[in-house]
């Protein structure tokens, strides 16, 4: 199955505090996605992410209420960061997880979220 097939399956959560960040993502992903989903708190993301609605989660770090890390922590699926610092000391320190430089392009949130989407549900 190619990587269109499998994503239009699947749903997505992102969380990002800077909503006009979150607003031009989901309107992006939801051309690519089955759902797609925005929340701009953490807290918000840990009761999205408990209803079992999603697959992946596309998260920025630096946010108030623990960031990408408290996700990370609590997440049962796979979360992508989407990060527009610290990206060298985060490849060291994030042990596999999917890093992805801001702003990134349409095409490669989609292979980096894909890569994700594989390792929970395919």
């Amino acid at each position: 199955m190619n990587m269109e097939d499998t994503i239009r399956r699947l749903n997505l959560l992102i969380v990002d505090d800077d909503e006009m960040i979150t607003r031009a993502l989901a309107r992006e992903m939801a051309k690519h996605w089955h759902s797609v989903k925005a929340v701009n708190r953490v807290e918000q993301a840990f009761a999205e992410i408990a209803s079992g609605q999603y697959h992946v989660v596309l998260s920025d770090w630096d946010m108030p209420g623990g960031g990408g890390r408290a996700i990370l922590d609590r997440s049962h699926i796979p979360v992508v960061i989407h990060t527009g610092g610290w990206l060298e000391t985060l490849r060291r320190n994030m042990n596999g997880t999917i890093i992805v430089q801001k702003p990134a392009s349409t095409k490669d949130l989609l292979i980096a979220l894909h890569q994700a989407a594989k390792k929970s549900c395919l």
